[in-house]
């Protein structure tokens, strides 16, 4: 006999556990245990009550347990298709080699991955939640290999395989739910699957798919819908109403308990039923009285239905079948027929006699209400849901994902950001030295440790049910620091200066500004070192300037003044950088601070000069700059000057004197001789002169009248 297995069917009605062995045909089903719920603690397909229903669970667990001896621990079940989410997604992967089952599984979840994608962004185009959602299962398409549909890709060789399928998405909450109520009743998920793919693995296989074929699972809270042709699952869908609206409609008319309502539509086969209502009045019910209250709410039922139908399929089935419970509802095949416009023959009831691969229990176990447990054990062994534990930060974190997860995506599915079990390294310092880029490291940092069931693994490991994570994230590294002394060497150099050897060491600029070899770095620090040239040096030594310098205005000219406080032998620059074994003799200079002369000479003027000239026989003096003025007051050519002195000339001689300066100089003495009609006669050194001739350094000048002749 092989592994006993344990599925539960946990229904919004009831639960129904099936103890069964796998085979080669399908399963050998050993014991089925159901129970009711003892009050509505789910609605459509939901949980509401997470503890009543752990303990149906429990019952129906202990019940098994008792029957065969065996503790069971691990239970494969199915989520409703409330609130049912379909993407239909596709993916491409290049074939290198033959298609293996790897290959395979990595273009399934390549299409999973585009189908999740896909959803994010119909949801957010139509601003609904994307984190409420979680992907539970798929149905392939189709599949084809360089353009060419195949029904099985492992083995096949060629360039690109691809696949078309269905993804499913529900609320979180529903597994959440599920999972929370096995948890409470002692039970770890083995796998999970949805309910539509369970019962069309079980009643319609593969080579029926490519029919076009309705499965109706009408249910006690919801109506799953799944659609076949072309040789593959088109559609699912879900209808929110169910046998539970049927005991509702009993409920309202006759003012009914509402399992007293259940229990009177059980009944319906009874020619008459007796119950007391909420008012403690006895009635007495005709079965044809309750068949025609209930007809309203079947057609409803069916309408609904139907609309789905045709909203997934864009037209009636060829043919419909229906399962569950609900199934048995009286008058519903006829309404579906009326409201999908198909044949009555082509609506059918399928139950337990349908499905071949199951074996055993067949007085316990059949009707319409038993085709999705089967189909729950026949999937459990391709469970499309991995049910893991993960201890991270300190909880456990549960997760349900695709098959073959990876201990990355689980950590992912976690909230860990990947990146920090990768210790990032501490940021470089890079800095400028002399125009060549240094850079100190920072320090590497811890790296994390990920462990599974307490051995230490990959990110790329896979997960199998049960197992246990737990993560130590890494430590970054410190960012690197230092001081110049650790990018930089400096040597100093020698020099002789009157006969002593001098060693000297250059400055250090960070950034432009002085600095040392203990200041600290900054990232992207520029560092020079200057050479002093020889005036600085000695500037250094002595405690002042070599060349003093100051800054004067010569009529409005701005002039720069220098002269030297020391001499240097050989004449080297003061300007010239030291170097090595560079020589050199210092002794003080003689030179005193610039005067008002300087200043005019550095301006261009001919300072302190001027001309003499004979003028009538009598030696006249003629300067060149009349008046000289310094900060406004009168000053000689041997004032000295001070830093910003403002210097002023007044009838200043740009160029030599002529004629007519001489005629000024005799004026008075020229109008004290004018008697009568006479001219003025003008010589130079003999020669007659105009008003415009020029006078040079000792010309004789004759300036007299003589009468007209």
């Amino acid at each position: 006999m092989g592994e006993w297995a344990y599925a539960l069917d946990i229904g919004t009605r009831g639960v129904t556990g099936l103890l069964y062995v796998k085979t080669a045909q399908g399963i050998e089903i050993h014991a089925v245990e159901t129970q009711e719920h003892h009050d509505r603690a789910m609605r459509d397909g939901q949980i509401h009550d997470v503890r009543a229903v752990a303990a149906v669970i429990q019952e129906v667990t202990r019940a098994l347990e008792n029957t065969s001896g065996v503790s069971l621990k691990k239970v494969s079940v199915a989520a409703a298709g409330r609130s049912l989410q379909t993407v239909t997604a596709s993916a491409t992967i290049p074939l290198l080699v033959p298609c293996k089952e790897e290959d395979l599984h990595q273009l399934h979840m390549v299409a999973i991955e585009s189908a999740k994608a896909k959803w994010g962004f119909e949801a957010r185009s139509h601003q609904k939640p994307t984190g409420l959602l979680h992907c539970v299962g798929y149905s392939v398409r189709e599949y084809t290999l360089d353009g060419e549909r195949m029904v099985n890709l492992i083995g096949q060789s060629g360039h690109e395989a691809s696949v078309s399928l269905i993804a499913t998405f529900l609320p979180r909450t529903v597994i959440e739910s599920l999972d929370a109520a096995l948890t409470h009743a002692g039970l770890m998920m083995r796998g999970l699957t949805l309910e539509p793919i369970a019962a069309l693995h079980a009643l319609v296989p593969s080579s029926m798919r490519n029919l076009n074929i309705a499965l109706v699972d009408i249910g006690a809270g919801t109506s799953d819908v799944a659609l076949t042709g072309n040789g593959s699952v088109r559609s699912y869908g879900m209808v929110p109403v169910a046998g539970d609206e049927i005991t509702e409609a009993l409920e309202q008319a006759y003012l009914l308990d509402f399992p007293v309502a259940e229990r009177v539509k059980r009944s319906l086969d009874l020619d008459a039923i007796d119950v007391e209502d909420v008012l403690g009045q006895t009635r007495h019910l005709s079965s044809k009285k309750l068949l025609a209250t209930l007809r309203p709410a079947v057609s409803d039922l069916a309408q609904k239905i139907a609309d789905e139908i045709i909203r997934l399929n864009e037209k009636a089935p060829d043919a419909l079948m229906l399962i569950g419970g609900g199934a048995k509802t009286p008058f519903l095949e006829k309404e579906l027929s009326d409201k999908l416009g198909l044949p009555l023959d082509r609506i059918r009831v399928r139950d337990r006699v349908s499905i071949h691969q199951a074996k055993g229990c067949t007085e316990t176990l059949y009707g319409p209400e038993s085709v999705t447990p089967i189909g729950i054990a026949l999937t459990a062994e391709n469970s499309e849901i991995t049910p893991i534990t993960v201890r991270y930060d300190g909880r456990d974190h549960r997760l349900f994902a695709m098959r073959q997860m990876t201990v990355g995506d689980a950590l992912t599915e976690c909230g860990l950001d990947l990146r920090r079990l990768r210790a990032r390294a501490g940021n470089a310092l890079v800095v400028e030295v002399n125009e060549e880029i240094r850079s100190l490291p920072g320090s590497p940092g811890t790296q994390g440790i990920v462990q599974k069931n307490g051995i230490p693994c990959l990110l790329d490991d896979t997960l199998e049910a049960g197992d246990t994570l737990s993560v130590a994230v890494g430590e970054d590294g410190k960012d690197a620091f230092g001081t110049i002394a650790d990018v930089l060497t400096i040597s100093p150099i020698s020099m002789t200066v009157n006969g002593t050897v001098q060693r000297v060491l250059p400055r250090i600029l960070k950034n432009g500004r002085v600095a040392t070899p203990h200041s600290k770095l900054s990232d992207r620090d520029v560092i020079v070192t200057k050479w002093p040239t020889i005036s600085e040096w000695v500037g250094t030594i002595i405690g002042r300037n070599v060349v003093e310098r100051i800054a004067v205005v010569v009529d409005e000219k701005p002039l720069e003044l220098q002269w030297q406080t020391m001499l240097i032998e050989p004449q080297f620059s003061w300007d010239e950088t030291i170097v090595e074994g560079l020589a050199f003799s210092l002794k003080g200079a003689t030179s005193a601070p610039p005067t008002v002369h300087d200043a005019l000479c550095a301006a261009g003027y001919r300072a302190g000069e001027g001309i003499s000239v004979l003028v009538n026989g009598i030696r006249r003096e003629i300067p060149l700059i009349e008046r000289i003025l310094k900060n406004g007051a009168p000053c000689d050519l041997k004032a000295p000057l001070e830093q910003g002195d403002v210097i002023t000339t007044e009838g200043r001689q740009e160029t030599p004197p002529t004629m007519s300066t001489m005629v000024l100089l005799l004026s008075e003495t020229l109008r004290a001789g004018v008697r009568g009609r006479e001219r003025l006669v003008m010589k130079i050194n003999g020669e007659e002169a105009e008003f415009t001739s020029p006078v040079a350094h000792g010309d004789e000048v004759e300036v007299y009248y003589i009468p007209w002749n």
